[in-house]
């Protein structure tokens, strides 16, 4: 009897060991289950960096390192790589539990940092839009004092988008003004193209003349470009591409035919922050600067608008070039961003990166920033439209920008990943 009992009193304790080890390497299985199957860091980059491991690596995994040889594909075993750092080249890592059993193989490919200038200058954007936009109406006075609209008795509406009149292609306010007193003179009624949701819509509209201006009009306010205040985020210089913004201007979508202009950036200074509070965002209040550095606008996208500078800049917080961080580096943590609130000089200010978003495809919002900096949150309440673009460091990395605020709470926004407005740029050839 007595050996029986122990008999049973081993069988359990085996039993039991057996489902706590079972239950150990299922835990931690799929903690590396989760790491990718193949990831890129910067040559010199922290080792640190490469993956984010939690306690179960330093108790009980093992991590052997293999790099790829002169041969293709053959790979050198045992290789030791230094106590820091990586040198270019693809090598593989393999996560054993107790030196035996297999985890997780990760292929990890270094390579030579891209490095641009960090941004934080303050610009403005002008897009053109070829096409003018219904913002108001304006009276058409009689020779009596007495007042009619053509246009919005003609059914054109606010926000129609008009594209041609009489066939000819809109491009701006001016034209559309001198068209329209043009044709009027001669008595013509005129064919105005629009673009609604619902497709385009031709609205004839005759022309009145207009006792106080002494010209044709028929009674409309029109916009002939999206115009706002931003923030650049990088700039290249050996090609001269920049990036700026973090995020499309609505008024204007999609990329230019080869060479074709969609507007410009220029510089511009700050006159004046409005603060942001909960459910109102603030905004910087700027002008543009005449006769400064100007590019052009060739791309408006998700992440963005990207073109060419001509003129050199420079930034004197950091005026030697930055590597550009990969996304898998980019950490939670504090870091810094680089903006304008005051002229044209840039300051740096303390956040906090809250969160960052494991992406299959490049986003606006890739990570969550938490401004910190106290001067910073007297003069803005946080984050202010005009702040987007506004370049952000890590680590002496650029890794990202920001790009929207959170309406509820200011001090917090979003920001997209660096590499992937790099990628927007045209810099280098996209990763695969």
């Amino acid at each position: 009897m007595v050996i029986r009992e122990k008999t049973k009193k081993t069988i359990l304790k085996f039993w039991f060991l057996s489902i706590v080890l079972c239950c150990s390497f299922n835990i931690l299985n799929s903690q590396y289950l989760l790491l990718p199957d193949k990831i890129q860091i910067l040559a010199g980059q922290e080792m640190s960096a490469l993956h984010r491991m939690n306690s179960f690596t330093d108790k009980y995994a093992t991590v052997s390192w293999q790099k790829e040889s002169t041969a293709i594909g053959e790979m050198v075993a045992d290789f030791q790589p230094g106590e820091d750092r990586l040198e270019p080249g693809t090598y593989q890592v393999q996560y054993s539990l107790f030196d035996t059993i297999p985890l997780k193989t990760v292929e990890v490919d270094v390579v030579a940092p891209l490095r641009v200038l960090s941004g934080g200058q303050s610009v403005g954007v002008l897009l053109q839009t070829r096409g003018v936009t219904v913002v108001g109406y304006s009276p058409v006075i009689n020779a009596d004092g007495s007042v009619y609209y053509p246009a919005k008795e003609a059914g054109l509406n606010l926000g129609d988008f008009i594209t041609k009149i009489n066939g000819i292609e809109v491009i701006d306010d001016y034209q559309v003004a001198d068209i329209i007193n043009e044709y009027g003179a001669n008595g013509d009624i005129l064919t105005f193209t629009v673009k609604r949701e619902d497709g385009l819509v031709d609205i004839p509209v005759q022309p009145g003349y207009c006792y106080d201006t002494g010209s044709y009009r028929i009674g409309l306010y029109v916009r002939d470009n999206a115009a706002g205040v931003g923030t650049m985020t990088f700039y290249e210089p050996i090609s001269g591409k920049y990036g700026a913004l973090g995020h499309m201007i609505a008024d204007l979508e999609g990329k230019s035919e080869q060479g074709e202009n969609k507007g410009i950036i220029i510089e511009s200074e700050i006159q004046g922050v409005k603060p942001g509070q909960k459910g109102v965002p603030g905004e910087k209040i700027g002008v543009f600067v005449g006769g400064g550095w100007q590019g052009t606008i060739e791309k408006n996208c998700e992440l963005g608008v990207f073109g060419v500078i001509e003129e050199p800049l420079r930034n004197d917080i950091y005026p030697e070039l930055l590597p550009v961080a990969l996304p898998d580096t980019v950490h939670e943590g504090p870091a810094e961003i680089i903006t304008v609130l005051e002229g044209n000089e840039m300051e740096t200010f303390s956040v906090e990166i809250e969160k960052v978003m494991l992406q299959q495809k490049p986003s606006g919002k890739g990570l969550i920033v938490k401004v910190t900096d106290p001067e910073l949150l007297e003069k803005t309440g946080g984050i202010v439209q005009g702040m987007s673009g506004s370049p952000i460091i890590q680590d002496g990395y650029l890794v990202g920008a920001v790009t929207h605020v959170f309406i509820n709470d200011p001090t917090k926004g979003y920001g997209c990943l660096a590499q992937w407005m790099i990628e927007e740029a045209e810099i280098y050839e996209k990763i695969s």
